[in-house]
């Protein structure tokens, strides 16, 4: 009843119509030297760590100038503080001292 119906694509062998030596003869790869390569890649990674190396130590230099310059800035306000707060105690200290010479004068 059915007739069997084939693709001839699945009965075709391709290897036949292609050669491969031909196919790719062009494309000739060069000598591939590793210790060459290996070598490049040393000398990147040697590179990265001085760089590395020498950001490390700009920020560490980076980070002591900010601490430097917060420490200054906290003495500074520091000691503006405590000379505003005793002279504003002094200041207490006479008026305290006037009022209560005042007091036992007018007694």
């Amino acid at each position: 009843m059915f007739k069997s119906v084939t693709n001839p694509f699945f009965e075709t062998n391709f290897s036949k119509l292609m050669d491969e030596s031909k196919l790719m003869g062009g494309f000739k790869m060069p000598n591939f030297d590793m210790a060459a390569m290996m070598d490049m890649q040393r000398k990147n990674v040697e590179m990265l760590t001085a760089l590395n190396q020498t950001a490390l130590e700009n920020l560490q230099t980076f980070t002591q100038n900010q601490m430097d310059l917060m420490r200054q800035g906290f003495e500074k306000t520091t000691s503006l503080l405590s000379g505003a707060l005793s002279s504003q105690k002094s200041e207490t200290q006479e008026d305290g001292t006037r009022q209560a010479g005042t007091s036992k004068i007018s007694e």
